[in-house]
């Protein structure tokens, strides 16, 4: 993929708007800097990345139940560098399968990354 961004956060928000278009959330990856401390590199995954700790599912002190298991390991993930002559951010890495099932379009506004409510909505909620 050849696309460039001006900005990590640039990039952030180019994957976010693709991942609600197809059904996934996304977070925040980790990053690397230079020896300046400047961000050269940064990497955003699917929101299923990853798996829960096993530290959290054998504490004996637990009073909880365990929540429901959301990660299943997805390698889904955006992996953008910072150009240093340019100054411009673009595409390392992308991987776009999922072992998962997407969420349906009539259900992308429920996830946790795309819960938004509208300025109007806001200046009605707070004129009540």
């Amino acid at each position: 993929m050849n696309k460039a961004f001006r900005s990590d956060e640039a990039a952030y928000e180019f994957y976010r708007r693709f991942g609600k278009c197809f059904g996934f959330g996304i977070r925040k990856g980790d990053s690397e800097k230079d020896k300046s401390g400047r961000v050269i590199c940064r990497r955003f995954f699917c929101n299923r990345a990853g798996l829960r700790q096993h530290l959290h599912y054998d504490r004996l002190d637990r009073q909880r139940g365990h929540r429901p298991e959301t990660r299943t390991n997805c390698e889904a993930k955006l992996s953008v560098y910072l150009d240093v002559v340019s100054g411009i951010w673009r595409v390392r890495k992308i991987v776009l399968d999922h072992n998962h099932d997407l969420t349906p379009a009539y259900m992308v506004h429920m996830m946790t990354n795309f819960r938004e409510i509208s300025c109007s909505a806001k200046a009605q909620i707070s004129s009540m």
